[in-house]
């Protein structure tokens, strides 16, 4: 499943704990997160495996 969102304004690149618990959640279930930090904003794509969605 593939979702884009854009946001815009000002990012902070630091990894603060709010981002190392989601980096950790998506990866503990086998999913992967990609942040591409552009001009006008940052881009970001999270790629979750199929059977983490069912319940």
């Amino acid at each position: 499943m593939d979702r884009e969102r854009r946001l815009r304004g000002r990012c902070s690149r630091d990894h603060r704990f709010g981002t190392k618990l989601v980096e950790i959640t998506i990866e503990r279930i086998g999913g992967e997160i990609e942040r591409d930090w552009r001009p006008e904003g940052l881009s970001v794509r999270i790629s979750l495996p199929l059977k983490s969605m069912r319940s």
